[in-house]
């Protein structure tokens, strides 16, 4: 009998006016088989993805909550587990698409394996590594607050409804004993229809990324080190492509991913997002609007954020 499970599909990154179709991929169990090669109290899932390439696709699952990034096997993800109940959480392909299943039960030694039909499912894309960085003008006791719009979020140091430390001027966090350069965290983000302006922006060249980048956080106001932090996070990811697509989201526009609340509150609150997407040479750049790329204010107590997220601007079709 086809078990088949509750789905929360995303709507994806677009501008499009047409309204979003929502058909639910199934999922069902195609079999279950005992397997005395399996440890007793274990137990084998397998998820078939239909018309997933055969190999080297990327993938992030939770299990339970807990999230862990791998790689298709011939279009196949195998997870080892207790025996017992346990949730998933499946985020397919570069476009993150999510679906959510409910609780499966599996018992001891058995292989179960479920079809996972990726028909129509909608896009989701991660917001990575977003880090801040606070110079308070004295050393200051600081609580930050986040209220982050994504799920599966992950945050660093340990986080418990607020971050506590003591920072300092030079940008040192101090968390009792350790001593961190900035906050990190990290989500898998929605982007609803019409909330991305993809009609500015800029298209580069991959080779010439890191001058790209160099002159535009020069123009912002990073300093080196934010500069080196950034440049080396994201220009490895960037640079074999031939084009590339970016605009770059700035402030108030950027609660969309999450709200920061701080406490004291800061003289400046500086945000700097980054979207990018790889683009063919047919691409039609003729309707980039080219941005405005403005200079934050590092007077008083300065706290600057920044972070990205891939897109896939020529499926998205957005300006195209």
């Amino acid at each position: 009998m086809k078990q088949l499970f509750t789905l929360f599909i995303l709507a994806s990154c677009s501008i499009s006016q047409a309204k979003p179709i929502e058909i639910a991929p199934e999922y069902w169990l195609e079999s279950s088989t005992k397997d005395i090669t399996i440890d007793k109290g274990y137990a084998i899932y397998e998820f078939n993805f239909n018309g997933a390439p055969s190999e080297n696709h990327r993938l992030v699952y939770s299990i339970d909550g807990k999230m862990v990034r791998t790689k298709l096997e011939n279009s196949m993800l195998t997870i080892r587990a207790k025996a017992g109940t346990h949730s998933f959480q499946l985020y397919y392909s570069s476009d993150y698409q999510e679906v959510f299943t409910g609780k499966i039960e599996i018992k001891s030694q058995m292989r179960d394996r479920y079809v996972v039909d990726m028909r129509r499912t909608k896009y989701l894309h991660e917001v990575e590594k977003p880090v801040i960085y606070l110079y308070p003008e004295v050393e200051t006791v600081i609580e930050v607050k986040m209220n982050i719009k994504g799920s599966n979020p992950f945050l660093y140091p340990a986080y418990k409804d607020s971050w506590n430390f003591v920072a300092k001027p030079n940008g040192d966090l101090i968390f009792g004993d350790r001593t961190y350069n900035y906050l990190f965290w990290e989500s898998s983000q929605s982007a609803q229809e019409g909330e991305l302006d993809l009609s500015k922006g800029f298209i580069v060249s991959g080779q010439n990324i890191t001058s790209f980048l160099e002159k535009s956080l020069t123009k912002y106001g990073f300093t080196s080190k934010e500069k080196a932090d950034f440049i080396t996070f994201w220009a490895p990811q960037m640079q074999d492509n031939p084009f590339l697509y970016i605009c770059y989201m700035y402030d108030d526009a950027c609660d969309k991913f999450a709200e920061l609340s701080i406490t004291p509150e800061p003289d400046v609150l500086a945000r700097f997002y980054m979207l990018w997407s790889p683009v063919s040479e047919k691409f039609n750049s003729s309707r980039i609007e080219e941005q405005e790329i403005p200079t934050m204010d590092r007077t008083g107590f300065v706290v600057l954020e920044w972070g990205g997220m891939e897109i896939d601007l020529e499926e998205l079709k957005a300006i195209n």
